[in-house]
């Protein structure tokens, strides 16, 4: 609850991250602002209480003015703002001092942000982010990723680094809030984690143990329900990277890098909706590092990957929708790129054409698009001027462009670039409201459109 003193200074008034939130989610920022500073006052109560009633409607007015500074002065656990004394002789409501309010110590309040999840979102479809808040109270994550239930609600997964468990949290409907965490079945050991969903919605998530690198994989019972129990996915070991694409047939694919070799493996369902067959090698590639899954416009499945050696690009292609792949070429002249988790990913351009992006080991960003459709791929050129990102990600806007999401490793923020229209040139970064120690970013897209960006802190 917020709280009020008197100080040499001035008036003080101190929010909390929840009222923070509150106050610039209301529809009447007035209305909500000097709710919360009255119940400052009440408790001030005597003499403190009487001064600050006076002043009380004319800085919840003023703060509505300022709410953007407000908004901007949040770091995670509130903000001091300060009526100086001056100010309020002169009845000057309009200045308002605002600063952070600095993290608990450890042992008060929250035990540690480390490893906690935080989430960002589009008020409107293709508009500015709002604040970022905390996605309940988890700690202790590492790698996240983001899935969309057959109804539309964001569910997001986390692994946490303690023990390896898996963790789900979704939304209690579409375009909602989040309900609370909860431990996904009974998995212990869990490395990566991948999802998809099946052609009659349900989600599956996919994982390597850290033990002895075997697949595993869990799914929803039905549609926007409950999952079921972790089942090894087949005989595979000693596996490490793992990712999921989708046939054009509605048949998952899941591919995984195995640690010995940097062999890439593949397997497939059966059927749409049904058991997986068995692995198998894809193609003679050796030494990857990392790999991403795309689907061309004609529904080919298309996996890229960077090798460990030279940080060279490669990717390998089905030779029709739902059939054998080719084999493996290299993707352009591109050289030193990292082979990191999230450090490659790829997203399809309105009109159906594959853009790929990477990082290398600068960590400057680089993409490549097709040609055409279904086509070969142009030359590698650098996304911006953005240096030292440590991990990226790409999704579609409501308008068909591409937007891309990094987190840089100097300071933790995130940032995004978006095409200027579907098909289009990039424009230039920009940061992704001022949340600093951020790690591992996912981004998931609502049921409205509006994109809901999620990431650990560090």
């Amino acid at each position: 609850m917020s709280t009020m003193r008197l100080t040499n200074e001035g008036l003080v008034f101190d929010f909390t991250h929840d009222e923070v939130s509150k106050i610039m989610a209301a529809q009447d920022v007035t209305e909500q602002a000097l709710a919360t500073i009255g119940a400052a006052v009440a408790l001030g109560g005597g003499a403190v209480g009487a001064v600050a009633a006076l002043v009380a409607a004319a800085a919840a007015t003023n703060l509505a003015i300022h709410k953007n500074q407000f908004q901007q002065a949040d770091k995670g656990f509130g903000v001091e703002m300060t009526l100086p004394l001056w100010a309020i002789i002169l009845q000057l409501w309009e200045v308002q001092l605002m600063q952070p309010l600095p993290a608990p110590p450890v042992g008060q309040g929250l035990q540690s942000t480390r490893g906690s999840v935080w989430h960002t979102v589009q008020p409107t479809p293709s508009s500015a982010f709002g604040s970022w808040s905390r996605l309940g109270d988890a700690a202790g994550a590492g790698q996240i990723a983001v899935g969309s239930n057959a109804d539309g609600r964001l569910e997001v997964f986390a692994v946490d680094t303690a023990d390896r468990l898996a963790w789900h949290i979704a939304q209690t409907a579409p375009n909602g809030s989040f309900g609370g965490w909860s431990w996904l079945r009974d998995a212990k050991g869990v490395g990566q984690i991948a999802v998809g969903k099946n052609a009659d919605g349900r989600l599956e998530v996919f994982a390597v143990d850290t033990a002895a690198g075997l697949a595993w994989h869990i799914t929803q019972d039905a549609p926007n329900g409950s999952f079921g129990g972790w089942s090894r996915l087949f005989d595979a070991a000693g596996l490490s990277r793992i990712a999921v694409g989708s046939n054009a047939d509605g048949r998952l694919e899941v591919f995984a890098v195995d640690t010995a070799a940097g062999h890439v493996w593949h397997t497939a369902q059966t059927a749409p909706n049904g058991d997986f067959g068995g692995w198998s090698q894809l193609g003679n590639a050796a030494g990857v590092g990392q790999i991403a899954v795309g689907s061309t416009a004609d529904g080919r499945l298309e996996v890229f990957a960077v090798d460990t050696a030279a940080g060279l690009a490669w990717h390998i292609a089905q030779t029709a929708p739902n059939g054998s792949f080719g084999g493996w070429s290299r993707l352009f002249d591109a050289a030193g790129l990292t082979a990191g988790p999230g450090q490659i990913t790829v997203g399809s351009n309105a009109d159906g054409r594959l853009e790929v992006f990477t990082l290398d080991t600068a960590g400057h960003v680089w993409h490549t698009a097709q040609t055409a459709p279904n086509g070969d791929f142009g030359g590698w050129s650098q996304l911006g001027g953005a240096v030292g990102v440590g991990q990226i990600t790409v999704i579609s806007t409501s308008s068909g462009s591409l937007e891309v999401f990094a987190v840089d490793t100097a300071a933790g923020m995130a940032w995004t670039i978006f095409q200027d229209g579907p098909n289009g040139d990039f424009e230039g970064w920009v940061a992704v409201g001022d949340q600093l120690g951020l790690g591992h970013i996912a981004v998931g897209k609502n049921a409205d459109d509006r994109l809901e960006v999620c990431a650990v802190q560090l």
